[in-house]
């Protein structure tokens, strides 16, 4: 009676450790989005596209109280949306081709000196070198394009990562009266001036890059706001 005892108890002891063994190794990880060796799929801030993912957006208000999204990017915050403020008493931001449509979706072109009030209180038309600081902490002129551009609105499979929700859309320009390259390119004002002419921000759907160039102020181009310091 011993003797059968003693087996049936160690068999016993065998399967309940068995069972053991399989509870802890067959648990649901209810944390499982937080280990990149378990096929999570979380992602640092700023690492994902168009809001995905870790991008957190802000907003502000433009003088007409438009709300936009905002977001920052290094130790800079920028709006991540063309401003679309119809500045009052004066004719110099309009629509492309004077179609409604295209503020909608591209935002307003603006001429320099209207560019540089049509920022809200808390917010100015960045400098050349603001503008380098954002280039350069998208890796440089010559990718930076491609990290900034918005993932669709772009002609000729010019679309981007939109790396850091950025967002960048090609709102076309005008040259002496001449509405050009809506889709294909984008020119953003900085406050960097000279007499006649003012640095840009220019990107393609043709290239990866960025250049920083200038224009006649007299022409009309998109705006981006930078969030004073």
């Amino acid at each position: 009676m011993g003797t059968q005892f003693s087996k049936f108890a160690q068999v016993a002891g065998i399967m309940l450790a068995m069972a053991l063994t399989f509870s802890c190794s067959g648990g649901d990880d209810k944390d499982g989005g937080n280990d990149p060796n378990n096929g999570g799929t979380s992602s640092p801030s700023g690492s994902s596209p168009s809001g995905g993912g870790g991008i957190k957006y802000g907003e502000m208000k433009d003088k007409g109280g438009r709300t936009y999204k905002t977001i920052k990017i290094g130790n800079q915050t920028w709006m991540a949306e063309n401003l679309d403020y119809d500045v009052p008493g004066n004719d110099t931001d309009v629509c492309y081709d004077k179609d409604p449509a295209n503020c909608t979706k591209y935002g307003r072109l603006y001429n320099w000196e209207t560019a540089m009030i049509a920022c809200p209180s808390g917010w100015h038309l960045p400098s050349s070198d603001e503008w380098k600081v954002l280039a350069n902490y998208a890796g440089g002129t010559s990718i930076a394009g491609t990290k900034l551009k918005a993932q669709d609105g772009w002609n000729a499979d010019g679309n981007g990562e939109d790396t850091y929700g950025f967002a960048a859309l090609p709102g076309g320009y005008d040259d002496a009266g001449d509405f050009r390259s809506i889709g294909y390119r984008g020119d953003w004002w900085s406050s960097s001036a000279y007499p006649n002419s003012a640095d840009i921000l220019s990107i393609n759907s043709f290239t990866e890059g960025v250049n920083i160039t200038s224009g006649g102020k007299e022409n009309v181009r998109s705006v981006r706001c930078v969030k004073d310091n």
